[in-house]
This record gives structure tokens, sequence and C-alpha cells, in this order.
């Protein structure tokens, strides 16, 4: 009797023919959606109304804003952290404890519906502050118990049910979020909001009763037990059997945790802090709007598993970690612009929450045995709890120490008035000076510019057969398209001789018109040996010979551009940029055009006698009145001997360090990651690929080199910072290539050159504002060598991560 009697709950083997003969299986497709809707609903609700929530009780404790200078943040006394915790720590308690109970799924989901409805009604009608956050309490308890039953539930089904469990979930945020900040935003008061909201605990009880239907039970018949069953396939029986099993659902649990960790820290520490003064919103609408925009971001990525499917989760951790930084510094420091850009972030943030959740449960129902299915589900459903929770204690102090901080002014400054002194803006004369300083910056870069965007032929014709690391034995090995030499080697060749001379030049003397001599020839014979070169050490000596006059022409002419009108370091940082864009589209375009390399070269001759032409004739000799206004200070504070300069360029320092990194995290992904990176079957091939990615970053650099005199930045390390996130991504892209479409990464290149050009131009805009026009033409020929010592540095590291990530096998795009 007792063999006979015996059943296993087994999900059936899904056949693909099968499915497509289940005709009710929308049922229960449609009926796991409205579960995950309506499960979600109220934690979502808590979340966005939590900075509401906390405010009703404080209106006597108004946010701390001492003054209008600036000086006090405005923050509430308590961390919408406290809320995230009252509203994660009962689900997670629930979800521990819930797997390791009988399986009694009506009796739950009845608790879990009366929960949901007791929630709303507890925060509607609280009076005080403990009856709010015990309604917050109890709707959490709610969410736990679903989620862990549905979720444990669906290994019952046919496997879609998890894709749109996880779609309603994300749809939930984006309802409920959306919900709360609208009927808020229409004055509807907190009381009635969460009246009406009741509609959804009911909705999940008739979706669980009526529509879902009962699951597959089969008998077993052709087994007498279960231990019969593939060891891996057998039910988990006992405490001690699950308990030990746990181990192997780490991999999914702990990518999954870090994310949720990430991303609530954010929102529950952080989303509080972030304001946009003169916005179309106020501050309380931010934050509500803030979560909509998040939950917009999560509903997408929850509801693309069947499109999109990324197996490595951890690298959305990573992804999540650099939002963190992001915000962190965006609510000390208030750099960015626009609230636009922010709402980008925040959805960001929002698709790899939502994906990182989706893909592991995704995985799950494709890894697991049925059999273990049940408890694996409902175990690994805790990590985004565990992540949660952690994120709550955490917010609470970050939080408060923010909020101990002076109120931070943005950092960049939109420019609406002009600081030149009035006789200089009645200077008619002046077009002359900024379009000579355009027109050297241009040509003085151009051929610096077209040596780097001519690397990668340049290593190859002299290398026909590209490299092969492997023997390519296995399916799984396959060779990487490389060149024997990184380009990071053409790199070293086109910067060093500029290094030496940046280094060397300001401590000798200043014969101008000689070394703008010889600038000009340099640069002549450079695009001459390239060209007409035979063998690879000629080219290179060619692009040495370009970078010595690159170098030269760069330390002269900026430090001579102390003697003119300020806005000639714009114009001349614009000239820089135009030459990125112009050198690499006109290299691009040539050879495009099959322009053999030597007549490619011979073309750009024009470039040196353009410049000899804008410094001689067009550009004006310094004005007298400058030396004499300036000639009492010169007296006292001009650096005459060695070691009064070499004493004087620590002090540079603050200048110098900043743009260093920028250089070295900019140039280690132009010349060392940039060649590895490659998608099949786009519209360009390989080399055309790195030449016009190239291009791409030129016209960041140009965009930004240009822009300073209608917004600057005053902190350029946080541009370091930046850059150094974009070197992470090349560095994954590389590795394991997983971004879907080029234009994603012709994205990111812009952003690239765009930080670039940026910490240049700022830099030295920077100093002609601060530093005394007596200091500043020894100033800016000491800090000028920044970019040079920061990309000489990247062509160092280049070489050998280029020569190690060509020893990979070639991975498979992730996202399919």
């Amino acid at each position: 009797m007792a063999s006979t009697s015996q059943e296993v709950v087994v999900a059936p083997p899904v056949d693909a023919h099968n499915l497509r003969k289940d005709k009710s299986l929308w049922r229960d497709l449609t009926s796991y959606w409205i579960l995950g809707l309506c499960n979600n609903y109220g934690y979502v609700v808590m979340l966005s109304a939590a900075h509401d929530i906390i405010g009703q009780f404080h209106h006597d404790e108004p946010p701390s804003n001492d003054n209008e200078g600036g000086n006090g943040r405005e923050c509430h006394i308590v961390s919408t952290g406290a809320i995230l915790l009252a509203d994660i720590l009962p689900s997670l308690f629930v979800k521990i404890i819930m797997p390791f109970f009988p399986f009694w799924v009506h009796f739950r989901i009845a608790t879990a519906v009366l929960f949901s409805a007791a929630g709303f009604l507890f925060v509607g009608f609280a009076n005080a502050e403990w009856m709010a956050l015990l309604g917050v309490i109890i709707t959490s308890a709610s969410s736990g118990i679903g989620e862990t039953t549905f979720l444990a539930y669906s290994s019952h089904f046919n496997k879609n049910v998890v894709s749109t469990w996880s779609s309603g979930t994300g749809g939930a945020g984006v309802i409920g979020s959306l919900s709360y900040a609208t009927l808020r935003s229409l004055n509807v008061s907190p009381r009635d909001t969460m009246l009406i909201m009741l509609i959804f605990p009911f909705i999940e009880a008739l979706s669980f009763w009526i529509l879902l239907r009962k699951p597959t039970v089969l008998p077993v018949t052709a087994v007498e037990s279960t231990e019969e069953l593939i060891i891996d396939d057998k039910p988990l029986q006992g405490f001690k059997e699950k308990f030990f099993y746990i181990k192997n659902l780490i991999k999914y649990m702990v990518p999954l945790a870090l994310v949720y960790f990430f991303e609530y820290f954010i929102n529950q520490g952080l989303f509080e802090l972030v304001f946009f003064e003169n916005t179309f919103l106020d501050k309380a609408s931010q934050y509500r709007w803030l979560n909509v925009d998040y939950q917009i971001g999560v509903f997408i990525s929850r509801s693309s598993v069947n499109i999109f499917q990324l197996d490595k989760i951890w690298l959305m951790s990573v992804f999540q970690l650099v939002n963190v930084v992001y915000f962190l510094t965006e609510v000390i420091y208030f750099y960015t612009p626009s609230i636009w850009i922010t709402f980008v972030i925040v959805l960001w943030e929002g698709l790899l929450g939502g994906g990182a959740y989706v893909n592991t449960f995704y995985r799950m129902s494709k890894e697991i045995p049925p059999g273990r299915r049940q408890f694996a589900m409902a175990m690994v459903v805790q990590s985004d709890s565990y992540g949660i929770a952690l994120a709550g204690f955490l917010a609470i102090p970050v939080h408060n120490a923010i909020c101990a901080l002076p109120a931070a002014v943005r950092s960049v400054t939109w420019l609406n008035e002009n600081h030149e002194e009035p006789e200089e803006l009645e200077d008619k004369g002046l077009w002359r000076d900024l379009t000579a300083f355009w027109l050297l910056g241009l040509c003085n870069n151009y051929g610096y510019t077209v040596m780097l965007s001519a690397a990668h032929d340049i290593i190859g014709q002299f290398h026909e057969e590209h490299i092969t690391r492997f023997e390519n034995t296995t399916e799984t090995k396959v060779v990487r398209d490389c060149q024997y030499i990184s380009t990071g080697a053409i790199l070293l060749a086109d910067i060093l001789p500029t290094l030496f001379f940046k280094i060397i030049l300001p401590f000798l003397p200043y014969w101008l018109n000689f070394y703008i001599f010889s600038a000009v020839i340099f640069s002549a014979a450079g695009f001459l040996f390239v060209g007409f070169a035979k063998t690879e050490w000629l080219a290179i000596l060619g692009i040495a010979i370009t970078s010595a006059s690159g170098g030269i022409g760069e330390a002269k002419l900026v430090s001579y551009s102390s003697q003119f009108n300020k806005n000639v370091v714009s114009t001349w940082s614009s000239g820089t940029g135009a030459a990125g864009v112009i050198g690499s589209l006109s290299y691009a375009t040539l050879r495009s055009f099959h322009i053999s390399n030597r007549d490619t070269m011979l073309i750009m001759l024009i470039f040196p006698l353009l410049e000899a032409l804008s410094f001689w004739l067009l550009l004006r000799s310094p004005k007298q009145k400058l030396r004499v206004v300036y000639s009492k200070e010169l007296l006292l504070h001009q650096l005459e001997e060695f070691s009064q300069k070499l004493s004087y360029a620590k002090e540079l320092l603050k200048y110098m360090v900043p743009l260093v990194l920028v250089y070295l995290f900019e140039y280690f992904i132009n010349q060392g990651l940039y060649e590895l990176v490659y998608f099949e079957n786009s519209f360009l091939e390989r080399p055309s690929q790195y030449r016009w990615l190239n291009v791409d970053y030129q016209l960041g650099v140009f965009v930004a080199r240009s822009s300073v005199n209608i917004v600057h930045f005053k902190k350029t390390w946080l541009m370091a910072v930046l850059q150094f996130v974009n070197v992470l991504y090349f560095l994954a892209e590389a590795i394991f290539p997983f971004t879907p479409l080029i234009w994603f990464t012709f994205a990111i290149v812009f952003w690239e050159g765009l930080l670039g050009g940026g910490a240049y131009v700022n830099t030295f805009y920077r100093m002609s504002h601060e530093i005394p026009m007596q200091r500043r033409k020894f100033a800016l020929s000491i800090v000028i060598q920044s970019d040079s010592i920061g990309i000489t540095s990247a062509a160092l590291l280049a070489i050998p991560v280029h020569n190690a990530i060509c020893d990979l096998p070639v991975m498979k795009r992730m996202i399919k």
C-alpha cells in the first residue's frame, strides 16, 4: 500500500510539440504575470512612498537647510533606508524559514493576500510613525510569503512561467511607483491612495484560485521510490539534505545579492540626496519620478529574457558598482549638469537589477533538475533580500554622513557672462589671434593623430600574416585575429619624442621662432618618412620625427598663449580637437577610397605649410600693454633660476595628476583594446571598425575641447574616475564580448572622447584664470607634459595586456 500510494511531484519533461498543443497554457502564463504584479505591488508602493511616510510625521522638524549660501543640505532626519529595512527584513525572515516548512500552498497564499490588504490599511490609517512602519512590515511579510511560494510552485508548470512572473514583478515596479506618483501629484491623500490600492490583493486571490490551473502531479508508476530516480534528480527530503544542497546554489545567489546590494544602496541611501534646482519637479517629486524611472528599467529587463539572455550575472554586479560610484560622487559634489542624465543612469540601474533577477531564475529553470527545482527556487529567491537588507543597514549611516557635509554647488557652470577685460573686448584684431591659435592647434596635432589612426595599417603592411596563438584543436578554442605587435608600439613611437621635448624645453632658452621652424620641418619630414618607408624601422622613425614636431610645437605654443587674450587657450584646445576629427576622418576616408599609403601621406604635407603661414603671417605679435601691466609683478614673481622653476613645478601637481590619469586610461583603451573589439556581421570590416572607432573618439574630443566657453568643469579628477569606468567596460568587452550592437560601443567611445577632451581643455582653462600671468608661461609648459606622461604609461601597459588577451580563446557574444 505504501509503495502504491507514493507520489512525487515532478514537472514533466517539456517538449516543444507538447507546448504547442497546450491551448490553455495562456492561463498559467497570464496568471503568473498577474501574481508577480500583485505580489510585488505593495512592496514597491511602500518604497515609493518612503519619502512621504517619513515626512508626514516630521512636520515640526523641517529638513536641515541652514542657509541659502549652500552650507546646509536638505535631508530628512531618518533615511529612506529605514523604510527599506522595514520593507525587507520581514520578507527576508519569511524567505529564510519557508523552504524548510511544509509546502501548504493554499494556506500560504491566503496569508499573503490578507497580509497585503492589512498592510495598506495600517499605512493608510496610521496616526503615528510606529503604526505606519508596522503596515510596511506586514506588507513586506506578505511579499516574502508570496515570492518564495510562487517561485517554488512554478517548478510544476511550463518553464516560461518564470519569465512571465519576472515580467509581472517588473510591471509591479512601474505600475506601483507610477500609480503612487500620479495619485499624489493629483493631491489624493495618503489614506485614499492606500484604500484605492486594496484592489491588488483581491486581484491576486482571483488569479491564484480561479485563473491558474492546477499543476501536473505525476504518480510514480515507472519507479517504486525516489531512490530509483537519478541521484541528482531526487527530491530533497529532510532538513539536513536540504541544508547541504545550498552550497550548490551559491553561484546563483552571490551575484544576485551583490547586484541588489549596490542597487538598493543607491535607491534608499542616495536617491533622496540627489536634487536638481530650477527643474520642473520639486524635491519630493524628483524622488518619486526617479523611482518610476528605475522601475521602468526593471520592467523592461525582466520582460526581455526570451529575447536576450546573459549568462555572466557577475558582470551586472560590476556595472552596478559603477553606478554606486556615480551616485556617491554626484550627491557629494553635484556635478551632473542636467537631471535628464541622471534619469538615463537610473534607467540603466533598473535594467541591470531586473536583468540579474530574471536571468538568474531563467538559468535555474534550465539547469536544475525538476525534482530539486522547487527547493532551489525557494532558496535563491532569498538572495535579493540579503543584498537589500545589507543595503538598508549601510544606507542609513552613509545618508547621515553625507547630510552632515556642507551642501555642494554644481561643479559644471554654464557661462552667461563674459569675463574678459573691457579693453580686450574692444580689440578688433582679436579674431586673428583666435583663428591663428585654432589653426596652430589643428596643424600641430594633425600628424600625431594621423599616425595613431594609421597604426593598424603601419603594423599590418609589414606583417601580412596575423598571429596564430593556438593550435586550433578544439571547437571551443578559436584563434583571435591579432597583430603581432599591439598598436601600443606605434603609440610609444608617437609619444616618447613628444614627452622628451616637453620635459626639457621649459628649462631651455626661449628661442620661439627657431623651435616653431623646427616643428614645421619635422612634421613634413615625418609624413615623407612614413609614406616612402620600405621597412618597419623607417616607418617608426617617421612616426618618431612627427612626434618630436608635435611635442616642440605644443610646448612652445601653449606657453606662448600666456601673452595673448585668455580665449586663445580655448581656441587652441578646439583646434587640437579638430585635428583629431579631421586627421582620423581624412585618413579613414582616403584609405576607404583605396588611395595608397604613400599618396595619403603626400596629400597631408599641406598641414605643415598651413602651420607656418598661421604662425608667421596670421598671428599678431603679443600686445606690448600686457608686458607693461604686469611689469611690477614680474620683478617680484618671475621665475629665473632652474631651482626656482623646479620648486614651483611641485605646486602644479593638482593640475597634472588628474590629466595624467585621464590620458593613461584613455590611451590604454585606444591602443591596447580598440583593436581587440570586433563585431562580426556588421557593415564595417575589421580594419574599418578600428579606423571609425578612432574617428568617433576624436569627434568626442573635438566637441569637449570646443565647449569650454559654454560649460566648464572644475573637478577634473572626476573625469579620471569616469575614464577608469570606461577601461573596465572595454576590458570586459575585449575578453567576454557582451555588447549586442556596435552602436553601443560607438556611444561609449564618443563618451570616452568627451572625457579626454574635457579634462584637457578644462585644465588649461583653469590655469589661465588661476595662475598669475608672469608664471603662466612656465606653468603651462610644465603641465602640458601631463597628457604625454599618461599616454606613455598607457602604451607601456597596453602592449603586455594586448598580448595577454590575444592568448585567450575567442569568446562568443553572451547576449543572444
